[in-house]
């Protein structure tokens, strides 16, 4: 049992393929525009592979103890110099000096990769940012998509044990080529005359929390608040034989709708990427929650791609944004589905101050 009901942002980072900060990429998503390109890389059909990728001059030079690191590959050297770009920022609203633990998500577990992601990833950030971390209170999700708010859902405990703030984020990458045959091979990414597919991306965004609502973040006179998350999970889910019924997002909005008492929703983001199987999920969810039919869905990945396990942190931070934006008291309902059972929802709530 939680003694927070819901906790506060005091502070956000990103970088993404779309913008090096929050303001970049929220103006970015609101303009509609779309950061896919070709890349270099080919599908089976020798057709090229389209990508959303962060800018290679965007990054800083890379610190020489990861440098010659066995743990590094190209993915693995990419996701440790976002995620140092995305700390840096959300750190600059941090006003101690005591190392914050750091719930971190990233790629599902079960991903083959070059390099698995480990936890020795703390110790690789660290080098590269010189910023220490609260490594007995860390954590590493390797559950995608809704790792993030899974994470907020530690972080209410941790801070319900008195500590002042807890940084939440996720980082992920699709620059493994090996990564991307075996997604292609399964037709689920976007290439020459290919229609239901998803873009790879990359991103890393990270949210500084709190329950302490005078420690919060003041945006355009509006304190943004989280609820408690609902989690679920889908038995037929894109990895498993079971029958894909949509009950496990459906579950987790019922849960979000209880824990947020019931809010007035204006908008929906989520992190539905262009294939086509989510929307039987997203669709059985808003029925049997009796969410009107009207209320605005966003996507982002649109503008910026599958950006995997930093998809929740970025949208909470572009949700952030937006309902600041409006300066008055509305609430979003931010979701996100792995490939595995993980679904994940929350609300985001703006108040006047």
């Amino acid at each position: 049992m939680n003694n927070h009901s819901e906790l506060y942002i005091a502070g956000m980072g990103m970088i993404t393929p779309v913008g090096a900060n929050v303001e970049m990429t929220s103006a970015f998503v609101s303009s509609g525009l779309s950061g896919y390109q070709v890349s270099e890389y080919k599908n089976w059909q020798c057709k090229p592979i389209t990508m959303a990728r962060v800018p290679d001059d965007a990054f800083p030079e890379i610190c020489d103890e990861l440098d010659t690191s066995e743990e590094m590959s190209d993915q693995i050297a990419r996701m440790v110099l976002m995620a140092h770009l995305a700390i840096e920022e959300v750190m600059n609203a941090y006003p101690g000096t005591a190392p914050l633990p750091l719930i971190l998500s990233g790629p599902e577990i079960d991903t083959d990769l070059e390099v698995p992601f480990s936890s020795s990833f703390f110790e690789l950030l660290a080098a590269q940012s010189n910023i220490a971390f609260d490594r007995e209170n860390s954590r590493l999700l390797g559950i995608g998509r809704a790792g993030v708010i899974n994470g907020i859902d530690m972080a209410f405990k941790y801070l319900d044990q008195g500590h002042d703030y807890v940084l939440v984020g996720g980082v992920d990458s699709h620059e493994d080529y090996d990564l991307l045959l075996k997604l292609a091979a399964q037709g689920r990414i976007t290439a020459e005359g290919s229609s239901d597919g998803f873009v790879p991306g990359e991103a890393a965004s990270f949210l500084l929390l709190t329950a302490k609502k005078e420690l919060a973040s003041i945006i355009n006179g509006s304190v943004l608040s989280l609820s408690i998350p609902g989690l679920s999970h889908e038995p037929g889910h894109l990895k498993s034989e079971a029958t894909y019924t949509g009950d496990g997002l459906a579950e987790s909005f019922k849960i979000a709708l209880t824990n947020a008492d019931e809010p007035l929703i204006s908008c929906v983001y989520s992190s539905m990427n262009g294939e086509n199987y989510w929307a039987k999920e997203y669709g059985v969810a808003m029925i049997r929650n009796s969410i009107a039919e009207d209320v605005i869905h966003e996507h982002p990945a649109d503008c910026y791609g599958d950006i995997g396990a930093a998809t929740g942190a970025v949208l909470i931070s572009i949700s952030a944004l937006s309902l600041a934006a409006q300066k008055c008291e509305k609430s979003h309902l931010i979701y996100t589905s792995s490939d595995t059972a993980y679904r994940a929802s929350i609300f985001l709530k703006s108040s006047l101050v």
